[in-house]
């Protein structure tokens, strides 16, 4: 049964049922997630199973031999890295831990979830989680990553993406993700920041779990301590502190600010408006204009309607006077993404 992969994103829950047919439930790629127009409520979903009490730590092993461009520590680093990211969340008891390299699958143990590089193409997904059939969920559990498709490295590489005709992933990142599958966890579809996002991101910053894949880590595997994490933004090194679950989130970028290939910090997505360079804002779905901030407008593009920077937007002063343009704000966000490609096309 296939959890999650890095393509198709229906990011849809399923229960695990025995001895099942292969379904799959999503995909992780760079295509752009989906986002409702209003969101009221965690996001976080389940895949519909749960690993049994005394699981945990799991126990992660890479098979064969790595691709050409990473050295056999550098994947190992690279286990250790996204395992950390789930092991070290206060609130929940899951933990993963490397626990080294095995030559063939005939190797893996029953209780050892093995991550693999693909010889074939997984037809076209970044990365696959699979579980098999049997009272235990891991029996033929297993992380498949795409070396046909895609190049991989220890960082990010924002703008090695399908129109260059190189795409080259974040190992971490990727792992994360993954794991996260691994957990139990399903795609978040209503917050594109996530590392659970069904879409990969570029800027690699799905190594970093969002306050909603914590949360939903916790509610899974909750830790009878119920450690906090944070009291106040001053205890999150990358974003504010949600104070109510102390735990620290990732910073998330309002309509409007600058996004592109190398800063993805859109919760609904980054509108790229100059594809040669990656460059744009960020944006969501909405219904009408007043779903958008002041100086964007609810129009179609392609067929869906978006939140859309225009500077001849009305704004509404106190008096209720309707004024066009106006001021140095409303041509802020256009000033600075003019200012940023101009800067790019230069070099």
């Amino acid at each position: 049964m296939i959890l999650g992969d890095l393509r198709l994103l229906g990011g849809v829950a399923a229960a695990l049922v025995c001895a099942a047919p292969a379904v799959a439930l999503g995909e992780l790629s760079f295509r752009e997630g989906p986002r409702p127009p209003e969101a009221s409520h965690l996001f976080y979903e389940f895949t519909g199973f749960t690993h049994v009490d005394g699981a945990f730590p799991l126990s992660v092993v890479f098979v064969g031999d790595p691709v050409e461009e990473l050295e056999s520590g550098e994947v190992a680093e690279a286990i250790e890295a996204a395992s950390r990211a789930w092991s070290d969340v206060p609130c929940s008891s899951a933990a993963l831990r490397f626990d080294g390299f095995r030559e063939t699958m005939e190797e893996v143990a029953v209780e050892e979830v093995p991550v693999r590089f693909s010889t074939t193409d997984l037809d076209g997904s970044i990365a696959l989680t699979v579980y098999g059939s049997g009272g235990d969920p891991r029996n033929g559990m297993q992380v498949i990553l795409n070396s046909v498709n895609y190049g991989w490295s220890m960082e990010a590489a924002p703008f090695q993406g399908p129109e260059t005709g190189e795409p080259v992933v974040d190992l971490v990142a990727v792992l994360a993700h993954e794991l996260g599958h691994v957990l139990g966890l399903a795609h978040t579809r209503e917050h594109n920041a996530a590392t659970m996002a069904a879409a990969y991101l570029r800027d690699g910053s799905q190594r970093v779990l969002s306050a909603d894949d914590k949360l939903g880590i916790c509610e899974r595997y909750p830790s009878p301590a119920g450690e906090r994490e944070c009291d106040g933004d001053g205890d999150c090194p990358e974003g504010p502190c949600v104070v109510d679950a102390g735990l620290c989130d990732i910073y998330l970028a309002d309509i409007g600010e600058y996004c592109g290939y190398e800063v993805q910090h859109c919760p609904g997505f980054c509108r790229i408006i100059e594809a040669e360079i990656g460059v744009g804002y960020c944006s969501e779905r909405c219904a009408d204009d007043e779903g958008c901030p002041e100086h964007h407008r609810c129009q179609d593009q392609e067929g869906v309607a978006v939140c859309a920077f225009s500077p001849e937007a009305e704004e509404e002063p106190a008096g209720g006077c309707a004024m066009a343009g106006g001021g140095g704000a409303p041509l802020g966000a256009a000033a600075v993404l003019f200012v940023l490609v101009s800067a790019i096309r230069r070099r």
